[in-house]
């Protein structure tokens, strides 16, 4: 009997000490604050991530890199990108629209959302072959 509840309390401290440990490793106060808003585009990916690429730029960051979905930099406290994903047929002349995602992190994330926010212009298409 005495045996079992030594192991027993032996578990109990063994599980409190993974749980502990588990807990120090998973802080929250580690992670920088982030932030994240979207907006609907009549334009197709590319003509977003263009437009994409102005904002970023306008919007102070640096060390700028570019794939073909997506436009990002950083700031020295916060990091900013926008991804841009299809939307079938959600676009003019009922062609592909897309969605940009504009995506911050770190001490400032939350300025830097508003100023790549009000950077992003939405590319007008002027003719639709009509």
């Amino acid at each position: 009997m005495a045996q079992r509840t030594i192991m027993a309390a032996l578990g109990i401290a063994v599980t409190v000490g993974l749980a502990v440990g588990v807990e120090k490793t998973v802080d929250a106060n580690g992670y920088p604050a982030s932030y994240w808003r979207t907006r609907n585009m009549t334009v197709p990916v590319p003509m977003c991530v263009n437009a994409a690429a102005k904002a970023v730029s306008a919007s102070g960051l640096s060390g700028i890199t570019s794939s073909n979905m997506a436009t990002g930099g950083t700031t020295p406290t916060t990091r900013g990108y926008i991804v841009c994903v299809r939307l079938p047929k959600a676009g003019a002349c009922n062609g592909d629209g897309s969605t940009a995602v504009l995506v911050t992190a770190g001490s400032d994330a939350k300025t830097l959302l508003e100023t790549m926010n009000q950077n992003l212009k939405t590319p007008v298409l002027i003719d639709c072959g009509e």
